[in-house]
């Protein structure tokens, strides 16, 4: 029986997950003796396996080592983090080892994503009696809103991701897909496909139900519980893995809502109620063939979006208003009042960044993909370097100046990809963020000038810190620690 302890070092970015080293330390029992030793470790994160050397203590052998470890499920086993380890002795017979490992000292560890990695969209349920009507004239006119369908998914989600052999044959296949939809929209503009769509499907609900006017009351509420029970919850998945990739529960629940609305408003006569609910029917069935042939075309169901034409006349989404109204049912949040998006141009946006970090009163959140320390000719970045000295500390000094009369400090949040993190060295400036009063002014790849700059920002910082009287009274009160954390002008998140 041994236990392990050890670290290892990243040699290339940690993303990838390409080259890392490795050292550990062991200690144990073999039978009634003391077995201990040491490792050295080249792995492959990426492939879970790594190799290296093995010294053991007790029979002052050196071997080579072959490693492999795999949680066994995404969370770990046993306890969050903990894995399934095998290590294999070529050169000692065959011999191997399993035993189980848990990282230390790492709080997130087998904690970052949910133990399922993917949602469920059809569960298991009793399918309900399907609707049996023979009408011709009705099915003609559902075989129209089926190409109807097809067009709109066609036209409002376009897939020019062709592929090939070659680029020659993917480039082909892309221009013969784009002429398809140039010869459709010379007939019909995507507006008046939607609008075919919806007065197609009023014409196969008149049909079905024997009056016109029936037809657009029944065509109306279809539309609504269609965008609530069917669109929006699956358009919800989107970017998540699926299985049991289906409408078919979601359609399930649709036509039991939409049971109950023929059946209450009393528009539909009890013997036209078998054709009105078999036109709903095969609308929710159209839209799983739809879906169905997405997924098949992206070959990705991660990616697949109904799209919302399907239940919304043009008319009900062209006013801001609207659009509002529309993205609350979705999100099921309420917008607040006094928010203002604003498009910016690459040119202004590193001036209008620091303006509102300058202009901030209470707290400020930058996402962003990437806030780079080093630029492509491997020297510091000016554009961040600049956020970072006149932007994030010039401001900060100031509100710690005014702390005495305001009693409030901003907060900063960043968001960062975590892969440009490494490979543009962010670490370099969100270390001095994170503890502006102790950071070191000597960045490497720095301009000359740029460390005087820096270090009489942090100086700043630091006299008035000093001056603060009120800063000076709460640190006495929860400790040098409190203060650190309060100075801290950022809260980095990868």
């Amino acid at each position: 029986m041994r236990a392990y302890v050890g670290n290892s070092h990243d040699l290339l970015s940690p993303i990838a997950g390409l080259a890392s080293i490795g050292f550990e330390a062991y200690g144990g029992a073999r039978g009634a003796e003391v077995d201990a030793g040491a490792r050295a470790l080249f792995r492959v994160p990426y492939l879970s396996m790594g190799m290296g050397a093995d010294y053991n203590l007790r029979d002052r052998a050196l071997d080579l080592l072959v490693t492999a470890h795999s949680p066994v499920r995404r969370g770990g086993i046993i306890l969050p983090g903990g894995q399934l380890r095998v290590d294999w002795y070529p050169l000692r017979g065959h011999s191997f080892t399993v035993g189980w490992y848990t990282p230390l000292g790492e709080p997130l560890a087998g904690r970052g994503q949910p133990i399922r990695e993917y949602v469920v969209v059809g569960a298991e349920f009793q399918p309900a009696v399907p609707y049996r009507v023979s009408e011709p004239t009705l099915s003609v006119v559902l075989d129209s809103l089926r190409a109807s369908a097809e067009w709109i998914r066609r036209l409002v989600v376009p897939f020019l991701d062709q592929d090939g052999r070659d680029a020659g044959i993917a480039l082909a296949r892309a221009q013969r897909y784009i002429g398809e939809l140039q010869a459709h929209l010379a007939l019909r503009s995507v507006e008046q496909e939607v609008r075919h769509f919806h007065s197609t499907l009023e014409r196969a609900f008149s049909l079905a139900a024997g009056d016109s006017t029936a037809g657009r009351e029944l065509a109306r509420g279809a539309r609504g519980i269609l965008l609530e029970a069917v669109i929006l919850p699956y358009n919800s998945l989107l970017g998540r893995k699926k299985k049991k990739d289906t409408l078919e529960e979601l359609a399930t629940v649709a036509r039991g809502r939409f049971s109950r609305l023929v059946v209450s408003s009393g528009v539909t006569p009890e013997a036209r109620t078998e054709p009105v609910l078999f036109v709903f029917q095969r609308l929710t069935a159209l839209l799983d063939e739809v879906r169905g042939k997405a997924a098949k075309e992206w070959d990705d169901p991660r990616v697949v979006w109904l799209p919302l034409q399907y239940a919304l006349l043009p008319e009900q989404y062209d006013e801001q208003s609207e659009l509002d109204a529309l993205l609350e049912q979705a999100t099921e949040v309420r917008f607040s009042d006094h928010n203002r998006i604003q498009y910016v141009a690459n040119l202004q946006f590193h001036w209008e960044l620091l303006r509102t970090i300058r202009e901030t009163k209470d707290y400020h959140v930058l996402w962003i993909h990437d806030f780079p320390a080093v630029a492509a000719d491997g020297s510091l970045d000016w554009a961040s370097f600049t956020q970072v000295v006149d932007g994030y500390l010039r401001t900060l000094a100031e509100r710690v100046e005014a702390y005495d009369r305001t009693g409030t400090l901003p907060t900063y949040f960043i968001f960062l990809d975590q892969h440009y993190y490494e490979q543009r060295k962010s670490r370099l400036l969100m270390n001095v963020l994170e503890d502006p009063l102790r950071a070191t002014p000597e960045l490497p790849r720095s301009a000359p000038g740029d460390p005087e700059r820096l270090a009489l920002a942090q100086q700043r910082l630091r006299d008035a810190v000093s001056g603060s009287r009120v800063l000076r009274a709460e640190a006495r009160q929860y400790g040098e620690a409190w203060l650190q954390n309060r100075i801290s002008s950022l809260i980095p998140t990868k």
